[in-house]
């Protein structure tokens, strides 16, 4: 007998295929923001996406930014910001206002919330209701023309993919992704802690971390993460094709020699399904790709043919929206070796089905893990381990 209040995430998949069209009230960016002040309460991370997606890419700017770090009236990305314990608003300036609430923490944000609104703020969202937050890049672009029916006519990949997830928190996070894309309308994405993205306590990885492939690296951050996690493994090897980034990442890498692994290597590359010279675009954070509008020209290489003779235990992709093309140059490595994968697939919406269900093809045995780590679409992971 079905357990009481038992959630049908198939069902509840299976519902959002009767959508048509987007329902009235999706996400419509222009209604939210023209013509209104903008107020970001929150300058941590969060409020960094806002700047580089939102104000970056669409143009709508905020006028000013709340936090309670800025005990006296300062700029923050050459915004005026003040503390909202030294603010006053008067009633004109906050109807024609929008706030929001910048905070990943929907406990702190609720705090956020109660205090806007005591300083006379009416219209306050959080930036896990903005759209364009959880598809940044506003991939795939023919997603956009076809509109919901990019999603209705690759039902039947979707729920073949949405059978693959092997728990119920897997199909969780899937249902509120899909969710998110296909109606425009963001919801909370179940989450786990931060610090345990590409080493989850509530998965069990096969393989290990003893030759761990680390591709877009960053300045190192999963590198330090696997060394507070694991210590010191046998074998690291770390892409990242962005030219400025690449030195921090081999500052800090010569600096830790001989403490994180037997032997490090480190290219200054980008992982794709061959060998090519590729349009890149650099950015300080959010955004470092493969583009052809880049403005960068850097060498693109398979992992096939540049580490053929690589036993992997462990690969790691974040490459903001390359993942598919590089698990095609490494498709020999993973078929000979069956590594645990950690794969993101956040940066196209099509991503969370089409990844698994190419790996599933290699027909290797793959059993697969949806995790998310922001509760908005951002920085979820598909795990698969034999």
């Amino acid at each position: 007998m079905p357990e009481k209040n038992k959630r049908d995430y198939r069902a509840e998949l299976e519902a959002l295929f009767e959508y048509k069209q987007y329902p009235p009230d999706s996400f419509n960016l222009q209604d939210t923001f023209y013509g209104k002040n903008i107020v970001l309460y929150g300058a941590g991370v969060s409020s960094i996406w806002f700047f580089e997606i939102i104000k970056d890419i669409f143009g709508y700017a905020p006028s000013l930014v709340l936090d309670k770090r800025f005990e006296t009236p300062s700029l923050f990305h050459d915004v005026p910001a003040r503390s909202p314990d030294e603010f006053n608003v008067d009633d004109t300036e906050a109807k024609q206002s929008v706030v929001v609430i910048c905070h990943g923490n929907p406990v702190v944000a609720g705090e956020m919330t109660h205090v806007a609104t005591k300083l006379g703020y009416t219209d306050i969202i959080h930036l896990r209701d903005i759209y364009p937050i959880h598809n940044p890049f506003s991939q795939p672009d023919y997603a956009f023309d076809e509109g919901i029916d990019f999603f209705l006519k690759r039902k039947r990949d979707i729920l073949l993919a949405f059978e693959l997830m092997e728990d119920p928190m897997s199909q969780e996070v899937f249902l509120a992704y899909l969710s998110t894309h296909m109606l425009r309308k963001p919801e909370i994405v179940p989450s786990r802690p931060e610090h345990e993205q590409y080493f989850p306590s509530d998965i069990v990885l096969n393989k290990g971390y003893r030759s761990f492939v680390n591709i877009g690296s960053y300045d190192g951050d999963v590198v330090r993460s696997l060394h507070a996690n694991k210590g010191k493994v046998d074998e690291i090897v770390c892409l990242e094709a962005d030219p400025d980034i690449f030195k921090r990442l081999h500052t800090y890498l010569e600096s830790a020699s001989g403490l994180l692994a037997r032997n490090v290597v480190a290219l200054p590359c980008a992982a794709y399904s061959n060998e090519r010279v590729v349009n890149y675009t650099s950015a300080t954070g959010l955004g470092s790709r493969i583009s052809e509008h880049g403005s960068l020209k850097v060498q693109a290489i398979s992992l096939d043919h540049v580490l053929p003779n690589l036993a992997p235990t462990m690969i790691s992709m974040d490459i903001e929206g390359a993942e598919p093309e590089a698990l095609k140059g490494a498709e020999r490595l993973i078929a000979t070796h069956s590594p645990d994968l950690a794969i993101c697939v956040y940066h196209s919406p099509e991503h969370v089905w089409q990844i698994p269900l190419y790996l599933v093809s290699l027909d290797l045995g793959y059993r697969f893990y949806l995790r998310n780590y922001t509760s908005f679409c951002t920085e979820t992971v598909l795990y698969a381990t034999l």
